[in-house]
C-alpha cells in the first residue's frame, strides 16, 4: 500500500465514524481510469455532509489523517469550503465540502448532479463512501460536457484588446526597469492571454470536440505541434534584457496564432495592432 492508498484508507476510517458525513468521492487524476496518475498526483475529495460548518473552525480533525505539516481554508466558485492539506511525506488532499440539508432525501447520484462542477466530474470519479446506497440505485452519469464554442467576433476583438493593453504596460513596466512586475506583467498575465488564445486556435484547427485541459494543463497534448517549440522562448529571465526579449516572442507567437485563428473564422483583426507592435517595438 503506498502513502496515497494509506491515506485513503485513513480517510475512509475517519469518515465511517461520523454521522455527519453522507457520501465522499475521489475526483481529479487518481479518480481517472487512463492511468494518469502518478506519485506527484494528489488526492481530490468531495465530501457531502449535513454538518459542514463544523470543519470550518480549525484545521485540527485533519490530524486523523496523519502528521500535518500545513493547512490552508479557501473557497470555490460556488462557495463551496475547500481545505487544502499538506501531511507527512509531502501528501497532498484537497477536500471541497458540500453541504446538504439535513431534512432532504439523501442519494449519491442527486447529490452529485446538483454539484456546481459538473466539468470536474466528467473528467472521473470515484466513489469513496457512499451511505445512502439503495438497492437497485441508478449509477450518477455526469451532464455531457457541451462542445466548447470558438469565439465571437466580438469576443475574439475584444480578447486582443485586452492582450495589447497589457502588452503596452509590460513594455513600459521593462523600459522603466520595475522588473518584479514587468516579469508579473509578461509571465503571467499575459500569458493568461496567450493561453485563451492557444485554446481558441487548438478548436480552429481541430475542432470544438478537442479535449482541452484548464489552466493549460497537458498543453503538449492538445496545442497544434507547430506551437509547441514556440513556448519555452516567451517565458522570460529576471532581466532587464530577457524580458524584452520575452515579451517580443510572445508577442510575435500571439499575433501568429490570432492571424491563423482569424483567418479560419473569417474575422477582422484589431485594427490598432500594428501601431500598438510598432509602439512598442520603439521603445
Amino acid at each position: 500500500m503506498d502513502g496515497y492508498e494509506a491515506l485513503e484508507a485513513r480517510i475512509l476510517a475517519w469518515a465511517a465514524a461520523r454521522e455527519d458525513l453522507l457520501a465522499g468521492v475521489v475526483v481529479g487524476s487518481r479518480a481517472r481510469p487512463d492511468g494518469m496518475a502518478d506519485r506527484w498526483s494528489d488526492l481530490d475529495l468531495i465530501l457531502f455532509t449535513n454538518t459542514s460548518h463544523s470543519y470550518m473552525d480549525d484545521s485540527s480533525w485533519l490530524g486523523e489523517f496523519g502528521e500535518l505539516w500545513a493547512a490552508w481554508l479557501s473557497q470555490t466558485g460556488s462557495s463551496y469550503p475547500e481545505w487544502f492539506a499538506l501531511c507527512v511525506g509531502g501528501l497532498k488532499v484537497d477536500i471541497v465540502f458540500v453541504p446538504v440539508q439535513p431534512e432532504d432525501r439523501h442519494s449519491l447520484p442527486q447529490m452529485l448532479a446538483d454539484f456546481a462542477f459538473q466539468d470536474v466530474l466528467q473528467r472521473g470519479l470515484r466513489v469513496l463512501f457512499d451511505k445512502f446506497v439503495t438497492p437497485n440505485q441508478e449509477p450518477f452519469l455526469p451532464t455531457p460536457a457541451a462542445p466548447l464554442a470558438l469565439p465571437s467576433q466580438a469576443e475574439f476583438l475584444d480578447a486582443s484588446a485586452h492582450f495589447w493593453i497589457v502588452a503596452a504596460k509590460a513594455a513600459r513596466l521593462v523600459k522603466r526597469n520595475d522588473l518584479w512586475r514587468a516579469k508579473q506583467a509578461c509571465d503571467s498575465e499575459l500569458k493568461a492571454c496567450l493561453l485563451t488564445m492557444l485554446e481558441w486556435h487548438a478548436r480552429a484547427i481541430y475542432g470544438p470536440d478537442r479535449a482541452i485541459w484548464y489552466e493549460g494543463r497537458f498543453v503538449a497534448d492538445w496545442i497544434d505541434p507547430r506551437v509547441l517549440s514556440d513556448l519555452p522562448g516567451t517565458f522570460a529571465a529576471y532581466d532587464r534584457a530577457d524580458l524584452k526579449r520575452g515579451l517580443v516572442a510572445t508577442l510575435a507567437l500571439y499575433r501568429r496564432l490570432a492571424n491563423e485563428v482569424a483567418a479560419i473564422l473569417n474575422y477582422e483583426r484589431l485594427s490598432s495592432e500594428e501601431q500598438i507592435a510598432a509602439w512598442i517595438s520603439d521603445l
